[in-house]
C-alpha cells in the first residue's frame, strides 16, 4: 500500500498510520530497511562531523 507523501496531505500522519500498521501486523513498513539504514549513517556522520569539527565519511573513516 502506497502511502501518501507530507506534500500530498500536509503532515507525517499517513507515514505513522503505515508505520503502525507494520509493527501490528509484521508486514512490510513505509519505508524499505536498507533506506532507513542509509539515512542512519548520513545522521551518524552528520553528528560526528559537527563533534569532530571535520568532515567524516559514512563509512566511519575521514575523508583523505
Amino acid at each position: 500500500m502506497r502511502c501518501a507523501s507530507p506534500s500530498e496531505q500536509g503532515n507525517y500522519a499517513g507515514f505513522y498510520t503505515e508505520f503502525a500498521r507494520a509493527v501490528r501486523d509484521g508486514g512490510p513498513g513505509p519505508v524499505p530497511a536498507v533506506e532507513g539504514v542509509r539515512t542512519l549513517k548520513v545522521l551518524d556522520a552528520a553528528r560526528r562531523s559537527a563533534l569532530e569539527n571535520r568532515g567524516v565519511g559514512l563509512d566511519g573513516q575521514h575523508p583523505e
